[in-house]
């Protein structure tokens, strides 16, 4: 019986971490859409194309994310680039969708990425983050959840033993 407890907990742990895995990646999949969003209603043609990341010390979980800001040529012409966050590359990241989600691998980090147009369609938006703190965020999640388990499981354990002992 007690193996039986043991298996039903690592079945609920693996399930439990699942589910956090899940919720933050919902969470991060609404963060890029606000954040281009925000971008193509910010988007301005400027002297430089590379923004500027003021030092602002952060939380924990503050997410690193890059950004780019590109406008559409009418002609044949190559689209240009109106803004870029410091650690963003100049170019459109290669196997990156221009419209949607998509990963990629940066500087051999995996990054989430979401694109969006404006309405008329003249600009265009890439936002990513690094997922590292996705998996932070994930162990920590399951973690918190899964302690009431590891510390409820001896006091099971011991509950069961007595019980069979005593019957």
């Amino acid at each position: 019986t007690l193996a039986s407890v043991v298996t039903v907990a690592i079945v609920t742990a693996w399930m439990a971490y699942r589910e956090a895995e899940h919720e933050v990646d919902e969470m991060i999949d609404g963060q890029l859409v606000q954040y281009a969003r925000i971008m193509l209603a910010l988007a301005h043609a400027g002297d430089d194309d590379e923004a500027e990341s003021p030092h602002i010390d952060g939380h924990r979980y503050a997410s690193r994310v890059i950004f780019q800001i590109w406008q559409r040529d009418d002609d044949d012409a190559a689209d240009s680039l109106l803004l870029r966050s410091p650690e963003a590359p100049p170019q459109w990241p290669a196997g990156v969708s221009r419209e949607g989600y998509s990963d990629m691998r940066l500087n051999g980090s995996a990054w989430r990425c979401f694109a969006a147009s404006d309405d008329n369609n003249q600009r265009y938006a890439l936002a990513a983050i690094d997922l590292h703190i996705r998996d932070d965020l994930v162990r920590d999640i399951a973690i918190g959840n899964l302690r009431p388990y590891l510390y409820g499981l001896p006091i099971l354990a011991l509950l069961l033993i007595w019980a069979i002992r005593s019957g």
